[in-house]
């Protein structure tokens, strides 16, 4: 009889080991997740979606240098010199009809994330 006994109690407490387990990759991938782009184009997409959701009053059209002098004001810790390159290229590809090279969209994702939008970086095909 103490054999039963002892083999559910071994038994409740790996099922409970084990739902722990799952609660607590749970909580660990959930943090990992967020908005994936796979290039500057689609990080700049996050970031305008970014913007509008936590400036509702922003207004229609609005440039990126309007948009990054309200972001300056909260204050952000982001590597301003990487971002306004980003940010150079990206206007000269979309509104000058420049080619748009490869560049690391890092900064604009964590500035997404900063927004509140979580965002990374993902290499596409």
């Amino acid at each position: 009889m103490a054999s039963v006994d002892q083999t559910l109690l071994y038994g409740l407490l790996f099922a409970n080991a084990a739902l722990y387990a799952l609660l607590i990759l749970g909580i660990f991938k959930k943090r990992g997740s967020g908005l994936e782009a796979s290039s500057v184009a689609e990080a700049f997409l996050l970031l305008e979606a970014a913007l509008k959701k936590k400036f509702p009053d922003m207004p229609a059209g609005f440039t990126w240098r309007e948009a990054m002098g309200r972001i300056r004001d909260m204050n952000p810790r982001l590597d301003w010199k990487s971002l306004e390159g980003v940010l150079k290229g990206y206007e000269a590809y979309r509104y000058g009809g420049f080619e748009l090279s490869y560049t690391d969209p890092g900064e604009v994702l964590r500035l997404a994330s900063v927004l509140g939008k979580g965002a990374r970086f993902v290499r596409g095909p």
